[in-house]
């Protein structure tokens, strides 16, 4: 069995406190896209994980120890389920590792969907959900994927319309970034003005992407701790309809009008050696091939 398990990025993203247990209570605008991991699911005699890259460079394929979320994942669901953990699982790394893409949380979610095949589980969608949240507050979203408004701590979702997405770029400067020092540069900052995820929402409805502009609220942050994010954005913002940060970055993205503008901004990323994809928007997190 092969799954694809695809990468996400939010078109905005403000945050609206903190939970007593130390979460951020976030409202975001999430959308699946094409670029995608593949997770590989077959029976074994025990809990097995292998991974390669395919385009990343050695030292981004994550460990495959007890501590990479596919793992857990199993765990979590042989124990909530009561069976054997038992599988053998090799992934393809596509989704660049520490970017603010959810490469991580969708293989998660890959693996909660393949392993119940596998396994033939039947469980209710809110225990599977509850048990995605657990395991990262992106994988309940990268599970279902598609366009999104999510809320809470990344466990309320809402389906959006989105259906006038235009030509995507992602890119990457050389700078990875940890979520946790992003958050905690964030709270440590004065309170930026957060973007209204009600206009923006019905922005994205009516394709109406000049609204898109300085609407993720990590952004500050993100970009005193990596150099390249704010050159990059500026770079892309020549061409681009709108672009912005991921997550807590340092991954950005930029939408054209047309192919046209796509292929200029392609061009100057690569004549200055800056990882990119072509990326179009996808309505499924995790699917079956």
């Amino acid at each position: 069995m092969q799954l694809n398990a695809r990468a996400k990025v939010n078109w905005a993203l403000s945050v609206l406190g903190k939970r007593p247990d130390g979460l951020h209570v976030l409202d975001m605008l999430m959308q699946s896209i094409t670029l995608a991991d593949t997770l590989q699911v077959y029976p074994g005699e025990e809990l097995s994980l292998t991974i390669e890259g395919d385009g990343l460079a050695p030292g981004e394929i994550p460990d495959a120890g007890e501590g990479n979320l596919v793992i857990r994942a199993a765990r979590e669901l042989a124990g909530l389920a009561q069976v054997p953990c038992r599988a053998r699982m090799h992934l393809i790394k596509r989704i660049p590792v520490g970017a603010g893409l959810g490469g991580g949380s969708a293989d998660a979610a890959a693996a909660l969907v393949g392993l119940c095949r596998l396994w033939q589980l039947d469980f209710p969608q809110d225990k599977l959900f509850e048990l995605a949240f657990g395991l990262g507050a992106d994988v309940p979203f990268c599970m279902r994927g598609g366009a999104a408004r999510v809320g809470g701590a990344g466990e309320r979702l809402r389906p959006v319309s989105a259906p006038h997405t235009p030509p995507m770029l992602i890119a990457l400067p050389q700078e990875r970034l940890s979520t946790g020092a992003v958050f905690s540069r964030c709270d440590a900052a004065p309170v930026p003005r957060m973007p209204d995820l009600d206009v923006l929402e019905h922005a994205l409805a009516t394709g109406r992407w000049a609204d898109f502009q300085n609407v993720n609220a990590l952004a500050p942050a993100a970009c005193s701790l990596a150099a390249g994010i704010a050159p990059l954005l500026e770079g892309l913002r020549v061409d681009a309809l709108a672009c912005g940060m991921s997550g807590s970055g340092p991954a950005v993205w930029a939408v054209y009008a047309g192919e046209q503008q796509r292929l200029k901004a392609q061009k100057w990323l690569a004549e200055r050696g800056i990882w990119f994809a072509r990326v179009e928007p996808a309505d499924a997190g995790v699917v079956l091939i």
